[in-house]
């Protein structure tokens, strides 16, 4: 939200305790980022299983982007996402509207119906802006990371048969997406110039792909625990 009140709160990022806490880095904390996972673990399951696709892996790439990728400017990027319609990173699993859009237009999930002009006019919506607000929802986010982790799948196995069970290389292609950014803002911000990434037999892994493989045994206990207290409740 734009105007979160915790936002304004200088303290949060340390609990409210300066004292106590540093933070290097200003991006979500493991022990946040963990009480992340397990709130949405629900989600991640249904959706890893509908997409069939590892729910460690999904849980990974969700992870890895709260510690590494998420910090206190987020809520204002997503808001002016939603504002203006730049191609930005949203959400739980950081997902691009263009890739959300991309997925959307190959059938994966499913297709966010835009305004008409005229409703346009009077509404000041297109599709762009509705798929950034649909983003912000956990659930709908956790889809599109599902989504996006089974079409890199579909996409790369042709030339690198390996990619469903190489956590690393995995990892790396939801990290990198399916475009080649074009260069300087143009690129960055409206994505003009963006290339698509073209599979082929020898995909490296980058520092992002490494951690979604470094966490991936921590994700099952975090699944698996919350699991078992789910069924306590019952």
């Amino acid at each position: 939200m734009l105007f979160y009140p915790y936002d304004i709160n200088k303290y949060t990022y340390c609990y409210n305790s300066p004292l106590r806490y540093l933070d290097r880095t200003g991006n979500v904390s493991e022990e946040e980022a963990q009480n992340i996972i397990k709130e949405n673990s629900e989600y991640i399951i249904k959706y890893a299983e509908i997409y069939d696709v590892d729910p460690q892996i999904v849980t990974g790439c969700i992870y890895v982007e709260q510690i590494t990728n998420v910090d206190w400017k987020d809520s204002f990027d997503s808001a002016i996402a939603i504002v203006t319609g730049l191609d930005t990173s949203i959400g739980i699993g950081q997902v691009k509207v263009s890739t959300a859009k991309l997925l959307e237009d190959e059938g994966y999930v499913e297709k966010t119906e835009g305004r008409k002009w005229y409703e346009y006019l009077f509404s000041g919506i297109n599709r762009n802006d509705k798929i950034a607000m649909k983003l912000e929802n956990n659930e709908k986010n956790i889809s599109y990371v599902a989504a996006c982790l089974s079409r890199q799948i579909d996409v790369w196995e042709g030339e690198y048969p390996e990619v469903s069970q190489n956590i690393a290389v995995l990892g790396t292609l939801y990290n990198l997406g399916h475009e080649i950014r074009g260069e300087g803002i143009l690129g960055y911000i409206f994505g003009i110039g963006n290339k698509p990434r073209i599979p082929h037999s020898n995909p490296q892994d980058n520092p992002f792909g490494l951690d979604v493989e470094k966490y991936y045994d921590l994700m099952g206990e975090l699944l698996e625990s919350n699991l078992v207290n789910s069924q306590e409740l019952f």
